[in-house]
């Protein structure tokens, strides 16, 4: 568990020039720093060549370093005396928003996923090259230029530089949050984005990084220095650099959660299958939902005292970003609280080994949290369901799809001056398949052990009236404990 007092300690990348310390890493995904590590590797820096002498590397995301003639945030510096490179990110994501803009064809991750390669390789040519300020300083930054391009016009062309997805780099998942708004070009960026498409000629999009760079270059397809086959999905295919200590595990919002002895809430009618099915129809974002309503024979339940339910503690009204920050917290809690109890399976089209937690286990509800999350549509420790349960217990229940044994939460928000939403929470389905048999996209990702949650509609009046204008159902995911826009 991560504490305050390692949170700044670095991550080791083995040379044959020595160890690298990599402070900041906590801000970008993993396989940013194996590229990292291919780049202090290149023929060049073998042992028979030249030293790369770079000791160090800093990721900073407080738009430093400046330079020291304009004032003004820069890409990238380095020191020669410390051996030591320093990164902007937030200029490398302002000049890749800058570049997508003006080519609109281009994605801004594949923009920023260019700008920080020739940034680590501008930086290193002139460490290993110089032993300190030039005397011709434009004719430096030129060869750097020129070297760092040619360089990784190299690396696409022989390792595996493919970018990470974006949620797994803290910095830029939380900076492509300023592509809320509806126009045109955030709209196609989005889709570019969720999608995995590096850059699009005319309707068409292209998936990897190697064939964005190759067209830059000018190269052709069939070149054998570009028809080379790399694998592009797979970290582990990356044989150096060797990490000697590990990148920390980052959790977000740990939840300590309650076990629960007693039964979880009793039915209000026992139906005649174990719980209505449904029919779990899944698209490339995730699921639609679509329950098929069983007919219920109500019985006569167990005799029992009758629960008495005390209307939830009343309090000052919540402003909607209150509410919002609240029930994003409850997203984040259900979603830590499946991938941590219902022993995810890798590989399997069956998701969990005990999806049944989710219902045998509550998640608890402060009296606040339960005046926002006000019913549930759960399943009790029988598997027999119970709509729209009322929360006061102070406990939130869930359930388990009867065909895909997916658990899920479906809960009902009260919003405020009368308004209820539901949203419908719910994993990826790891056995989801394309039309010619092979797994999707998002299902591989499953597969390979992503922790993905979505959270959409769950009213469906509102679902049916969707798929009649052709709206999404989708507001949010959450993809290895990152919450972001679906």
């Amino acid at each position: 568990m991560m504490t305050r007092n390692n949170v700044h300690d670095p991550v080791l990348i083995d040379t044959v020039w020595g160890s690298v310390a990599v402070f900041g890493h906590e801000l970008v995904s993993k396989k940013d720093l194996i590229i990292l590590g291919e780049c202090l590797s290149l023929p060049e820096f073998t042992i028979k060549q030249a030293d790369h002498r770079v000791r160090s590397v800093v990721f900073r995301s407080d738009n430093r370093p400046y330079s020291s003639t304009t004032g003004r945030p820069i890409l990238a510096n380095c020191s020669f005396d410390a051996g030591a490179i320093c990164i902007n990110l937030n200029e490398t994501f302002r000049v890749a928003v800058s570049n997508a803009r003006d080519n609109v064809s281009v994605s801004v991750v594949a923009s920023y996923h260019r700008n920080m390669i020739l940034s680590f390789l501008h930086e290193i040519h002139h460490l290993a090259m110089l032993d300190g300020t030039p005397d011709n300083v434009e004719e430096a930054e030129n060869e750097a230029e020129d070297w760092a391009w040619a360089r990784l016009v190299q690396l696409a062309q022989t390792v595996n530089i493919e970018p990470a997805h974006f949620a797994e780099s803290s910095f830029l998942n939380k900076k492509l949050s300023v592509l809320n708004s509806l126009d045109s070009w955030s709209h196609d960026q989005y889709n570019m984005m969720d999608n995995r498409v590096m850059y699009t000629i005319g309707l068409n999009g292209y998936f990897t990084f190697k064939g964005y760079i190759r067209l830059i270059a000018g190269g052709k397809e069939s070149d054998p220095k570009w028809s080379k086959t790399i694998p592009t999905n797979s970290q582990d295919t990356v044989s150096k650099p060797v990490y000697v200590k590990p990148v920390p595990e980052y959790k977000l919002d740990e939840q300590v959660y309650i076990q629960v002895v007693q039964s979880a809430p009793t039915p209000q009618v026992e139906y005649e299958e174990e719980y209505p099915q449904y029919n779990n129809n899944y698209d490339d974002e995730g699921v639609t939902y679509e329950p098929i309503q069983s007919s219920p024979t109500p019985v006569q339940p167990p005799s029992q005292q009758p629960v008495v339910q005390q209307p939830p503690a009343q309090h000052s009204p919540l402003s909607e970003n209150e509410i919002a920050d609240i029930v994003i917290d409850i997203y984040k809690r259900c979603n830590a609280f499946i991938f941590d109890n219902c022993e995810p399976l890798k590989d399997s089209d069956l998701a969990f080994e005990n999806p049944k937690k989710v219902s045998s286990n509550g998640i608890p509800l402060t009296e606040l949290e339960q005046s926002i999350i006000i019913k549930m549509d759960c399943q009790d420790i029988e598997g027999r369901w119970c709509p729209t349960m009322s929360t006061v217990n102070g406990m939130l229940f869930g359930g388990v799809m009867k065909n895909t044994k997916l658990p899920y939460y479906k809960i009902f928000i009260n919003m405020g001056a009368g308004v209820q939403k539901c949203r419908l929470l719910l994993p990826q389905n790891p056995a989801t398949m394309e039309s010619n048999g092979n797994y999707k996209y998002t299902a591989k990702q499953a597969r390979a052990g992503n922790e993905i949650l979505y959270i959409k509609e769950g009213d469906e009046t509102i679902i049916k009236k969707n798929k009649e204008t052709n709206k999404s159902d989708f507001y949010f995911k959450i993809v290895n404990r990152v919450f972001m826009k679906a």
